[in-house]
């Protein structure tokens, strides 16, 4: 309680509401000396980037871990075989940079684009050279910065835009809109990922709502499209409705042989990627 929830007799009533007045203000006004720091928080892409703010490198991430490898290659050795992913020397490295990105450290280059997303775009259970945005990468001679990260939303995607637009100075910023069943938050300074897979009821409620969904995508999308808009970049946009077609399509074309499936047997594999390549590269115009 604070030390103005009890009006007592005697106590003097203006004061009180002067008390009032200003603790509500501190609700809604942003303190100009609270920016930095928010700023700083906002830079890196998750919990542990936050914490250590080094570069690690690790051959496990997300679904994409040692225990589903092995349940994986228990239950489904022939599909693994299949995919290439029963290959001892096919070993997957997944390199992330002091701020929790799947990229180099942070720096200038004289033009960049940013492709930021979730797991279809960070390229779960896939070696990066075989994922899009280095694909486009290498199509257009462009340096991309790889934003995304996996069990993501589009709260996400804009917070990281916000955050590091000025600093790595892009022409265009190429969004893969995440799937809608995650949503972001922050907790004690640190980012939450409300989804489906959430244990605690408001955290899975929050991201199942369908009304919430449409608000929170709208909101984001607009923002977006209006921050990059007031700065001068360019936004290209594939949809979640284009991505899944993409993903109907490349299964129905490639289900089997080398990288049809990522190593988690969860996400789309290198065909998919190269769609999604090319899907770009109609964006762009080229």
């Amino acid at each position: 309680m604070t030390n103005f929830d009890v009006l007592r007799e005697g106590d003097d009533i203006q004061q009180h509401r002067d008390d009032v007045h200003e603790f509500s203000q501190g609700w809604w006004v942003n303190k100009d000396d609270d920016i930095p720091g928010v700023k700083e928080i906002i830079r890196y892409s998750n919990k542990r980037a936050l914490k250590f703010k080094e570069p690690y490198v690790t051959p496990w991430f997300s679904t994409d871990d040692e225990a589903q490898f092995k349940k994986n290659m228990e239950e489904k050795f022939e599909v693994m075989q299949d995919f290439g992913w029963a290959d001892p020397d096919n070993q997957i490295i997944y390199n992330f940079n002091s701020n929790g990105f799947r990229d180099e450290e942070l720096t200038d280059y004289d033009d960049s684009w940013i492709a930021i997303g979730e797991c279809f775009t960070f390229g779960t259970g896939l070696h990066d050279e075989f994922i899009w945005p280095r694909l486009v990468e290498k199509h257009f001679g462009t340096k991309i910065w790889n934003l995304a990260h996996c069990t993501t939303g589009f709260d996400y995607t804009f917070r990281v835009i916000l955050a590091l637009l000025d600093e790595l100075k892009p022409s265009k910023v190429l969004v893969l809109e995440p799937v809608p069943i995650t949503r972001e938050v922050y907790e004690n300074g640190k980012p939450e990922w409300p989804g489906d897979w959430s244990s605690e009821y408001w955290m899975k409620n929050i991201a199942g709502d369908k009304v919430e969904r449409y608000v929170s995508r709208v909101k984001n999308y607009f923002a977006l499209q209006h921050f990059l808009e007031s700065k001068g970049v360019e936004l290209v946009f594939i949809s979640s409705d284009e991505r899944h077609n993409i993903a109907m399509q490349s299964w129905q074309e490639q289900n089997s042989g080398f990288g049809a499936a990522a190593r988690d047997l969860m996400h789309p594999g290198n065909h998919f990627h190269h769609l999604l390549f090319e899907a770009w590269k109609k964006k762009l115009g080229d």
